[in-house]
């Protein structure tokens, strides 16, 4: 990899600036040519929409949040060309919530400061030559969390493009072949995202249901109502040019159907035989089976049941 770094290009955000002279001192030290530092957020943003760099090392602690909400606009793709750029997040403060935040956001790495350039070194060996795939869930896109994984799962695991392993190995990175190889794995992506928003749906309706027809109306069944419509928003946005097309009408329903129950909760004027507490169900149900047209109905609302069992027991715990 050594003989090869002049050509990475790496972009990293650090807000202090004897660390941010100390890291290019490093990286230029080790061999590496195409830097590009920033003190904010906002001009790394700008930068990544213009070009895609190899990786990113970027500090957590710059303004609040704000890299996290980067990180994360990347892996959904709403920032920049390649949402599968490998990433390396920094922090002085590795509180229990930052660190929460940081995995949440789809990095792939985070290392606590100060470290040597040993370290930051071996790091980006590992995001070269032994990254981890990528996995798909109803909030999560980016590699693999799990601290086992041998442990079975059915969430499938995606192979994503590595320009940071391809010109460390002297391989030519060509425009229009990344681009290809970021448009089929994004394909997949966005199934397995569409798959798992469609059980969301489903296990976010198994628990507003009986709570609306009751009539409560309480945080919990207001905060559900908003995921509810977040995540079917997020169905609609996706299912152009997939093979789920008569899915959007299903999907344009319910969000029309939650954005009125919204309403109808925050003014304390839910009814609970209301024609739309009886859609969400059927609704549902619809969406789930478009997404899976070849698997049992049956089985998928025994396993959505069984999410649901599992997820109160957890709560009266």
């Amino acid at each position: 990899m050594k003989r090869n770094r002049h050509s990475l290009d790496i972009y990293f955000g650090e807000a202090n600036p004897q660390a941010r002279v100390a890291l290019r001192a490093a990286l230029v030290q080790e061999g590496f040519h195409g830097l590009r530092d920033f003190t904010d957020v906002t001009s790394i943003h700008q930068a990544v929409c213009e070009t895609a760099p190899d990786l990113i090392i970027i500090d957590a602690d710059m303004e609040d949040s704000a890299a996290c909400r980067l990180v994360r606009g990347i892996r959904l793709g709403k920032i920049g060309n390649n949402p599968f750029v490998a990433v390396i997040t920094t922090t002085w403060a590795p509180s229990a919530d930052l660190v929460r935040r940081v995995a949440d956001c789809g990095t792939d790495d985070l290392l606590v400061k100060p470290t040597s350039p040993a370290l930051l070194m071996s790091r980006v060996g590992v995001l070269a030559n032994l990254r981890k795939p990528f996995v798909v869930t109803a909030d999560y896109i980016g590699p693999d969390r799990r601290k086992d994984p041998g442990r079975g799962s059915e969430i499938p695991l995606i192979e994503v493009p590595n320009t940071l392993k391809a010109k460390s190995e002297g391989k030519a990175v060509q425009g229009d072949e990344i681009t290809q190889m970021v448009r089929r794995a994004q394909a997949q992506i966005n199934e397995q995202r569409l798959k798992r928003n469609a059980f969301q749906i489903a296990f976010l309706v198994g628990l507003l249901h009986p709570a609306l027809e009751r009539g409560e109306i309480g945080d919990e069944t207001k905060g559900r109502l908003s995921r509810l419509l977040d995540v079917s928003q997020d169905i609609a946005s996706r299912l152009a040019g997939t093979p789920y097309g008569g899915v959007a009408e299903l999907c344009n329903t319910l969000i029309h159907v939650a954005e009125a129950l919204g309403t109808a909760v925050e003014a304390g004027e839910i009814q609970p035989n209301s024609r739309n507490v009886r859609l969400l169900k059927p609704l549902s149900d619809a969406i789930m089976v478009g997404f899976h047209p070849g698997r049992d109905a049956g089985d998928m609302a025994r396993e959505i049941a069984d999410s649901i069992r599992k997820f109160q027991a957890r709560q009266q715990s």
